[in-house]
């Protein structure tokens, strides 16, 4: 059955987990329980790190808020070498190049606690401060059987104006929060089907064109 390699929601798992890990290694308390949920619509749950529906109430929450194509992933090619190949030696594969999806992660500590949510947020900035690059080593893995096998995530913290920051939490319903805006780079977005189309390497290249 054709399945999606780096499916959006894995990845977002997968930085809740760091995430959460980190935090507790800087300061262990259960105000460090962090869930993927819409900080926009609270009284819904949000999935912890055992895929477990919890609310979203006194949790770290990460919400996606934006996606776009990465422009620099643009124009790759449509063939690679096949690591796979059923003679053991280095073939072609065929196949549409994945898409470079950037993605807005909005980390909101969500407290009761005001001085709570501060230190919280100011732990996240920490984390991300001192490891702002994930490769699918030693954390949560990836779907395997991607070709592209070098996994990688790069978190910058942005600074939105004040105007960018009002129209983000009017999306959300108004209710402003504790919180730090992500751009996280790059998902590759690619549907890996049953059977691939493949072919042998390039071993020779025949000149025949004659120059009058």
């Amino acid at each position: 059955m054709p399945r999606v390699q780096d499916n959006v929601s894995d990845l977002l798992m997968a930085i809740r987990g760091f995430l959460q890990d980190r935090l507790e290694e800087i300061q262990t308390t259960a105000l460090n329980r962090t869930v993927v949920g819409n900080i926009g619509r609270p009284e819904l749950p949000g999935i912890d790190g055992n895929d477990q529906e919890q609310p979203l109430t006194d949790s770290i929450v990460l919400t996606l808020v934006r996606t776009e194509e990465d422009p620099s992933r643009k124009n790759q090619r449509n063939y690679r070498a096949n690591p796979l190949a059923a003679d053991d030696s280095t073939g072609i594969l065929y196949r549409n190049p994945p898409v470079g999806v950037n993605l807005y992660v909005l980390i909101t500590a969500n407290h009761n606690n005001y001085a709570n949510a501060l230190t919280l947020l100011a732990n996240v900035m920490a984390v991300f401060q001192h490891q702002n690059k994930l490769t699918d080593d030693g954390i949560v893995p990836w779907p395997a059987g991607g070709v592209y096998g070098d996994q990688r995530l790069k978190f910058s913290l942005l600074s939105p104006t004040f105007e960018e920051h009002n129209h983000l939490w009017s999306m959300l319903g108004g209710k402003q929060l504790p919180s730090a805006l992500y751009l996280v780079q790059t998902a590759n977005i690619e549907l890996l089907p049953d059977e691939d189309r493949t072919g042998p390497p390039v071993t020779e290249i025949v000149l025949n064109e004659t120059i009058n």
